[in-house]
């Protein structure tokens, strides 16, 4: 439910400043849905820290090429989005408290079973593809670096 709502909230925004937030928000609620999922909390930090990484890197592109515009803010809009925000998560919240009520048994044995799929990319059948991307982004990330001097970089400085 909040990720419908932040893509909602995405689609209306009409700043680059509001889109980067959306983005990192987004980021946010899937990298707690992974640490609530599994067992240990570092896959979801990871992740966090992964897309945060390339949303600043994403962000500063935009900025760097975008002209300068002042954030302005219409009350009314935000009234009418969180109106509407607070409307869609009441009943949710609601079904979510009577659900963990009556299920805690089967919420123990999905945790189990998520943690199993998820975790199962990280097994040594996997263990040469996940080396293949990580070998490749890395190399991709120097030669990234090694191109973009700092007479050919970013169109303005910061």
């Amino acid at each position: 439910m909040l990720i419908m709502i932040s893509s909602y909230l995405f689609t209306i925004s009409t700043n680059s400043m509001l889109l980067g937030i959306f983005v990192i928000i987004q980021a946010l609620i899937y990298s707690t849905f992974v640490s609530f999922n599994m067992n240990s909390s570092w896959y979801g930090y990871i992740l966090f820290l992964i897309m945060l990484g390339g949303i600043l890197i994403i962000f500063m592109f935009v900025i760097s090429i975008s002209s300068n515009q002042i954030l302005y803010v219409s009350f009314n809009k935000l009234f009418i989005s969180m109106m509407f925000i607070i409307l869609l998560l009441i009943p949710t919240i609601l079904m979510n408290f009577s659900k963990e009520m009556t299920e805690i048994s089967s919420l123990l044995l999905s945790e189990n079973e998520n943690t199993f799929l998820i975790s199962k990319i990280f097994t040594y059948s996997y263990m040469k593809m996940t080396l293949l991307v990580i070998l490749y982004l890395f190399l991709s990330m120097i030669s990234i670096v090694k191109i973009a001097e700092s007479k050919k970089g970013s169109f303005r400085s910061f």
